[in-house]
């Protein structure tokens, strides 16, 4: 119970419960030991020596990172903790003989290693937290365990307050903490062996990578630079929030003492604010920081911190003085260990490990007390200038805004280390074609010398589409192959090479009549002949007549009359003779002869509709429109279709979108329609995919539409778009997703799932084939609109790569789908955020639907459905609730009737046909005249097994 309402997964339960009693021990034993060094070291020694005591705190951090770096290259993360924690806690335990008669040096000793301690051990921890947990699980536990550090914290504060009531000495504090480390060196022992998950290759950081250090690995990497910076500024900040309480509270004491005569405790003081502090921040760690999380993410909960400090900093040069002080103080020990700790651990995660464990243990050693000994030097220095606590607060506002600037640069650097990994997972499939260089060219001439067609063929492909032709040699022309051949003569088609002209005119007599036709067809192309056709009319080749009689048409060699009988003689030859007209279709002038590429097209034959396709891209005109409509399901002519739409232009694209339009045009067609609008270029393609968005009811359509607008935007990611509309249609969405899980997860419990066997009374007269047709259909329903969901946050927001994201998330790898999750957290907008979350989770399919319908949707009667569900199962539904089980089930799939797809209304129809429930018959005859193809055959058989065995539902 416990677990669940912490929001825990089974999987976390152990990890986070062996880490949360680790810290909860070691801050008890830090607090403690902290409460013990301020009160002693205030008590005997200025606070003006503080500075000092910190200068040797980060040189002795910068001696410790070197030995823990060898450390771990023989101990595991996890013993090196316990030792670090072992030796921490005996050592500790050993000053408490020191401090019998505690000199100058034995303090100072005691601060330096107070301070030294809390760097190794919280480093550690943290460190092995980030080898257990992946960023999607700390973001559900690091709260969690946070608050154990802050609940440590505060009893030790409390523990502090209570020993120093009883015995008036904070001595005997060091001892007690001490036992405190001893007791958590066992504790870490606990933590599970989580195998290690493949971490993906990352292009920006190599193999060689794992052999550099940290500055090195600085070097060429904006993240870890902006993050250190962070880290530093943070450092020097909040040392000088520390130095200016500790001053304001000596100075207290020694005004208590000159107006009273008493002498304050600073024992006592010490460990009672310590102890409301730790307080507040265990409240802010479990009230807040979870929301904060949720709702502002981690780049954002960062920037809360410094905004206080810069408050508290204002408010300090405003009003010196304790109360100032303490408040100041307390800013930073309510949200530095709580809100703030978290997010900043998180901010390591996406690393890999090789380099989070480098740079973490550098951080903390340059950047933590590197920060702490230059704020220091600082402060060193402002004392020998008898600066005042005013102006070291006015260098606190300063430092605070510089750490505010420095973080804002970090999100889109964060986010980028999450891409960088599944980018590096995944193939990309839009390549540009890069510069044709003089390897390549000579690559590319050398193949024109193959003794292989094929690699012939393939490399004046390569010169065309680099747009060189003008480099491949005329004398290609005599090749000795007639594919290759052929194949070039297409490719000069378009060509006023003169040398290609004239060795096309020798090729006018070869002995092959498809090269005679090929060649006509070039030279026709430069400029007709009108000798040169009517020889070629005179050829014994019926496809070189032809060829020769569609040019001197248009050419206006020939009547128009005569030019029609003769061409409709050679449309009823042969297939070849019909080919070579296709060919031949561009030299007549589409407004007088676009009947003969009409009647071309519906001829069914190889090779006819491509060639009629390809002679309409060069002589476009508006009256070929609804032939290449009909083309368009020929999958050889297809793409051609498609090229000669954009030849004809803007009408062409009107009478798509009419189309597109039309709900009465066949499935087959209106399938290829949106791909073909994509096709264009400019802003009216996307506006006419846009307008068709909302209205289209198809799914597989749809899906085209979406494909489409995908297509258009990552090529024109500055393009102008309807967001609200696509936002809307988003919503849509993802409640169809919602939706059809909810569905599916009823029909499972009531009928079964697919393959299960069910007693008679547990699968009542619900079970059924097309039951488990449902299952599956509302299966990949579910898929499909959490598929198209990615697709329209792409368009959205095209620059954020939700293809890699949405492969991420549907990875077998744990770090993947986390990475995956982290960005989708970030980049889909706060409206759809949680509920994609929800229904992408990796939990049972119950959790997600609870999620889902927390955060976004909860569908319709979910609730009372799951409750007669659940009694059902158990056995414990009597006649009355069946009764009600029924019409609850009828009113679902009442709705399943009227959904949008055809698949599922009718299968959905044969379901409640198999029940026998007859009450729903005109649902059923409405979903079968709204059903087209084969799925309106089923949902007619369903109508005829209804006949059959009719009941009553309950459903009225």
């Amino acid at each position: 119970m416990v677990v669940r309402l912490l929001g825990l997964r089974p999987e976390d339960k152990r990890p986070t419960a062996v880490a949360f009693g680790t810290l909860v021990a070691m801050l008890v034993a830090h607090s403690m030991l902290e409460t013990t060094r301020d009160a002693l070291f205030l008590e005997k020694l200025p606070p003006e020596q503080l500075p000092f005591a910190y200068l040797a705190i980060a040189a002795l951090a910068l001696i410790v990172s070197k030995v823990n770096a060898l450390a771990t290259a023989r101990f595991s993360r996890r013993k090196l903790l316990s030792l670090c924690l072992l030796g921490g806690g005996i050592i500790t335990a050993a000053f408490y003989q020191l401090l019998d008669a505690p000199s100058a040096l034995t303090l100072g000793a005691l601060y330096v290693w107070t301070g030294t301690l809390a760097t190794v051990v919280v480093v550690q921890f943290w460190l092995l937290l980030g080898d257990v947990f992946d960023v999607v699980q700390a973001k559900r536990v690091f709260g969690i365990i946070g608050a154990a550090g802050l609940l440590g914290a505060t009893l030790g504060s409390g523990l502090a307050a209570t020993i120093l009531v009883w015995l008036g000495s904070p001595r005997p504090l060091v001892l007690v903490s001490g036992f405190f480390f001893v007791c958590a060196a066992l504790v870490p022992l606990g933590l599970p062996r989580r195998p290690q998950d493949s971490e993906p290759r990352r292009a920006s950081r190599p193999k060689a990578s794992h052999g550099k250090s940290a500055l090195q690995l600085m070097r060429n990497d904006a993240y870890l630079q902006r993050l250190f910076v962070a880290i530093l500024i943070a450092a020097v900040l909040v040392t000088g929030v520390d130095y200016i309480f500790k001053v304001q509270v000596v100075a207290h004491k020694a005004s208590v003492l000159a107006a009273t005569g008493e002498i304050w405790d600073l024992g006592s003081f010490f460990a009672k604010y310590y102890a409301v502090v730790n307080g507040i921040s265990l409240i802010v760690q479990l009230f807040v920081a979870p929301w904060l999380m949720r709702t502002v993410g981690v780049n954002r909960a960062l920037l809360i911190l410094p905004g206080l400090l810069l408050i508290g900093s204002v408010g300090f040069i405003v009003a010196l003085g304790l109360v100032p002080a303490l408040l100041l103080k307390g800013a930073d020990g309510a949200m530095r260990h709580s809100v703030h700790r978290i997010s900043s651990e998180i901010l390591f995660l996406p690393l890999p490990k090789h380099v989070r464990e480098r740079f973490k243990g550098f951080a903390a050693a340059m950047g933590q007390r590197g920060g702490q000994a230059l704020a220091s030097v600082i402060i060193l220095g402002a004392a020998a200038l008898h600066a005042e606590s005013k102006h070291i607060a006015i260098a606190l506002v300063v430092l605070s805004v510089a750490w505010v600037f420095s973080l804002l640069g970090l999100q889109p650097l964060y986010l980028e280390l999450f891409r960088t990994q599944l980018r590096d997972g995944a193939i990309d499939t839009e390549l540009d074609v890069p510069d044709l260089d003089l390897a390549s060219f000579e690559a590319l001439v050398s193949a024109l010398s193959s003794e292989q067609d094929v690699e012939v063929i393939a490399a004046l492909s390569m010169f065309e589409g680099y747009g060189k032709t003008n480099l491949v040699p005329a004398l290609i022309l005599y090749h000795p192959s007639k594919e290759v051949v052929l194949r070039a003569f297409e490719m000069f088609a378009r060509s006023e090479r003169a040398d290609v002209r004239r060795l096309t005119g020798r090729l006018l007599k070869h002995d092959d009549p498809a090269i005679r036709a090929a060649a006509l067809r070039v030279v026709t192309s430069m400029k007709a002949d009108g000798e040169v056709l009517r020889q070629a009319m005179a050829d014994e080749d019926p496809g070189v007549r032809c060829t020769a009689l569609a040019g001197m048409v248009g050419a206006g060699l020939i009547d128009d009359d005569e030019a029609s009988e003769e061409l409709r003689e050679m449309m009823g030859g042969s297939s070849f003779t019909r080919l070579e007209l296709a060919r031949a279709l561009r030299y007549l002038p589409p407004d007088r002869f676009a009947w003969v590429g009409v009647e071309l097209a519906t001829t069914v034959e190889p090779g006819l509709g491509d060639a009629v396709s390809q002679s309409i891209i060069k002589s476009p005109h508006p009256k070929y429109l609804q032939t290449l409509l009909g083309l368009l399901t020929d999958r050889e002519a297809r793409d051609a279709a498609r090229q000669a739409f954009i030849a004809i232009g803007e009408p062409a694209l009107r009478f798509l979108e009419e189309q597109l339009a039309d709900k009465s045009l066949p499935g087959v067609v209106r399938r290829h329609l949106p791909r073909t609008i994509s096709r264009f270029a400019g802003e009216d393609a996307s506006q006419v995919l846009l307008a068709a968005l909302p209205r289209e009811t198809d799914e597989r359509v749809l899906f085209k539409i979406l494909r489409g607008l995908g297509r258009q935007r990552a090529h024109n990611p500055d393009g102008a778009i309807d967001r609200e509309q696509l936002l809307d249609v988003a919503r849509n969405t993802l409640r169809r997703a919602i939706t059809a899980l909810h569905w599916r997860l009823v029909i499972e419990r009531v009928c079964g799932k697919p393959g299960e066997t069910l007693d008679a009374d547990e699968a009542r007269d619900a079970r059924s084939t097309a039951g488990d047709l449902l299952v599956s259909l509302l299966r990949d329903s579910e898929e499909l609109a959490v598929q198209r969901l990615f697709r329209l946050m792409h368009i959205i927001e095209p620059t954020q790569e939700f293809r890699i994201i949405y492969d991420g998330l549907r990875s077998q790898d744990k770090k993947t789908q986390a990475s995956s999750r982290e960005l989708v957290s970030h980049v889909v907008p706060p409206a759809l955020r949680d509920g994609i979350l929800a229904i992408v989770d990796d939990v049972s399919d119950q959790a997600r639907l609870r999620a889902a319908a927390e955060a976004f949707h909860d569908p319709e009667d979910r609730e009372h459905l799951d409750r007669l569900i659940l009694l059902l199962r158990e056995d414990k539904l009597d006649e009355g609730g069946r009764v009600e089980l029924d019409k609850a089930y009828a009113k679902m799939l009442q709705k399943m009737l009227r959904d949008p797809s055809d698949a599922l209304r009718s299968i959905a129809g044969y379901h409640v046909a198999e029940l026998g429930w007859s009450d729903l018959r005109s649902e059923i005859y409405r979903a079968r005249d709204e059903t087209s193809d084969v799925f309106g055959d089923v949902a007619e058989s369903a109508i005829d097994l209804l006949d059959l065995n009719p009941v009553v539902s309950h459903a009225g």
